[in-house]
């Protein structure tokens, strides 16, 4: 299911990249509470040397809150 993005946080350009010239996506997938906090990251893709600050940024985002329907 996808949550709408409350606070978003953008990774860091790491010293390393910079000097590599690297540059490009990561892929992660999240498990996100129902209050919104990440609970989990899982990498997908992406250049090992921007992994990392790519999923300390998705840490950091919160999500909207799930809300359960009663029908």
């Amino acid at each position: 299911m996808d949550r709408k993005v409350i606070t978003k946080v953008a990774p860091p350009y790491q010293e390393l990249a910079k000097r590599m010239h690297l540059q490009g996506s990561v892929k992660l997938e999240a498990v996100v509470r129902a209050d919104g906090v990440v609970k989990s990251t899982r990498v997908i893709g992406g250049n090992p040397v921007l992994i990392q600050a790519a999923a300390d940024a998705l840490i950091k985002r919160r999500f909207e809150v799930f809300a359960t329907r009663n029908y």
